[in-house]
This record gives structure tokens, C-alpha cells and sequence, in this order.
């Protein structure tokens, strides 16, 4: 608590201004009026909102949390899309070296459950189609998140991309998604409205 400390902060190393008692990002008391005036640790409430407090703890976690999945789904999303038809030519292939059948025969043989190769490519198109329009609600909640706006439509997007997924996602991506959007609703601290 002495003068030579006041350049950054001796506990986070958050930069100071002279005048301060406490510092604003930790809390931490920095001189020894402040302690002798009644105010001990925590006394000093960080007031900052929306866009001038920095992201931190939970909200930070589901911000990045946010931007891997919607680049990941977006991604996933516009190759299969794309791609169907190669996908499912890969697999088909597999099949016949592992199997020395086509996926379609294989299928049928082993399950009784008649496909065409035309919907099974379909099928894959359609998980694309899933992914992206998941990966698109996410990225309206990640902008938002990063905006600092609109809380409660970052939330409903967060739920509506977590949603979208029931038809292909295991239970993992679905706890995921609740828990950012748990994340995110926990944190209005963070958000102008």
C-alpha cells in the first residue's frame, strides 16, 4: 500500500490512476486511508456496465464457448451441404472394402430398412442444413453477446440453436447449449439493455 505501487495494480496489474483507493477491476485496496476510513476488501463495487466492464467468469466462457460453435457449425453445416453426394460416395466405398457391400444393400441386408441412395444423400443434407441454421442462431447470440444488447434474444437465440440440434446432437451439445445460455443469463452486468 504504498505510492510506488499506483503505476498498475499490485495484485491483477490492472493499470491505476493516481487517485485511486481501490482498484477497479480486483477490488483491491490500495492505500491506507481508504482502509482506516471504514472501507475493507470488497468494499469497492465495480459499476461498470455493458460495454465498459471487460468480459470475465461466466459470461466470458459462453462468449468464446458461442463463437467455436457457430464457426464449427456454420462450417459443418455448409460442407455437408455441399458435399453430400462425396460423403456419402466415402462411405459407400468403405463399405464395400469392410463389408463387400454398398451402404444401401448393407443396410438393407443387416436392418431390413429400404433407403435409396438418393435419400440417403438427402439425409445428409438435411444434418447440414440443421447445423447451419444452428451455427446461425448462435452467431445472432454471439454478435449480441458482443454488443453487449439485447439480452433475453441472446438467450432465446442460444436456446432456439440448442433446440434446432435435438434431431442430431448427442446429450453433451444439448447440456452445453443450456448451460451457455444459463451462462449468459447470469451475466447482465454485462449487457446496456
Amino acid at each position: 500500500m504504498d505510492e510506488e505501487n499506483f503505476g498498475f495494480c499490485p495484485r491483477c496489474g490492472a493499470k491505476l490512476q493516481q487517485s485511486a483507493n481501490f482498484c477497479p477491476d480486483c477490488g483491491n485496496i490500495l492505500k491506507e486511508d481508504a482502509v482506516n476510513h471504514g472501507a475493507g476488501y470488497g468494499a469497492y463495487a465495480d459499476t461498470r456496465t455493458g460495454k465498459d466492464r471487460p468480459m470475465k467468469g461466466m459470461f466470458l466462457a459462453a462468449f468464446v464457448l458461442l463463437v467455436i460453435y457457430s464457426v464449427y457449425s456454420v462450417s459443418e453445416g455448409i460442407y455437408l451441404i455441399v458435399n453430400a453426394e462425396g460423403i456419402f460416395q466415402i462411405m459407400d466405398d468403405m463399405f464395400v472394402d469392410m463389408f463387400g457391400t454398398g451402404i444401401v444393400d448393407y443396410i438393407y441386408d443387416d436392418m431390413g430398412i429400404m433407403i435409396t441412395e438418393a435419400e440417403y444423400v438427402e439425409s445428409f443434407r438435411m444434418m447440414g442444413y440443421i447445423s447451419l441454421i444452428s451455427g446461425i442462431f448462435s452467431v445472432i447470440a454471439a454478435v449480441l453477446c458482443y454488443m453487449r444488447r439485447r439480452k433475453n434474444i441472446a438467450i432465446a437465440a442460444i436456446i432456439a440453436s440448442t433446440l434446432v440440434t435435438l434431431v442430431i446432437a448427442g446429450i453433451l451439445n444439448i447440456v452445453i447449449g443450456f448451460l451457455v445460455a444459463y451462462f449468459v443469463y447470469r451475466s447482465p452486468e454485462y449487457f446496456i439493455d
